[in-house]
């Protein structure tokens, strides 16, 4: 068989170990068996991938959001979806980050306003009333000076 004349020979042997080879992939999850068994039907697609325009970009973060990126890494690289995304480089930090983005994105165009920073009700509580008594204070040094 050449690349010309596909209807030449079969090289049983050859085709049996690319089979093993393929059964060894997705015995040990870096393959998704649903994705073998399309690419064994000629289907060559490979499902969700990174824009191949991708343009450099450099944001800081804080360290804390890093390291939790970094230990989604791990996680992560169990999705055939995602490895495949990843591509041949596979899953890194910059992976997670890059879904991060996209699924932040998405949530931000399909859902409601979010507000800017969490809100932490006890602390606003404790400021309220902090400020509560400062006006308290205000108004009886007010009330003591109109009866002078």
């Amino acid at each position: 068989m050449t690349e010309d004349d596909p209807t030449g020979p079969v090289d049983l042997p050859r085709v049996r170990a690319a089979l093993a080879r393929l059964d060894a992939l997705v015995a040990s999850g870096a393959l998704d068996p649903d994705r073998a068994a399309r690419w064994l039907s000629g289907d060559l697609t490979e499902g969700p991938t990174m824009p191949t325009e991708e343009l450099p970009t450099s944001v800081r973060l804080p360290g804390a959001l890093l390291k939790r990126a970094e230990a989604l890494v791990p996680k992560l690289s169990r999705s055939a979806d995602v490895r495949a995304m990843a591509g041949p480089r596979g899953v890194s930090r910059s992976t997670v980050l890059r879904l991060a983005v996209e699924r932040g994105i998405a949530d931000l165009e399909d859902g409601p306003t979010p507000d800017p920073m969490p809100r932490d009700v006890e602390g606003l509580r404790a400021r309220l009333t902090g400020l509560r008594a400062e006006l308290d204070a205000l108004l009886v040094d007010l009330d003591e000076g109109s009866d002078r």
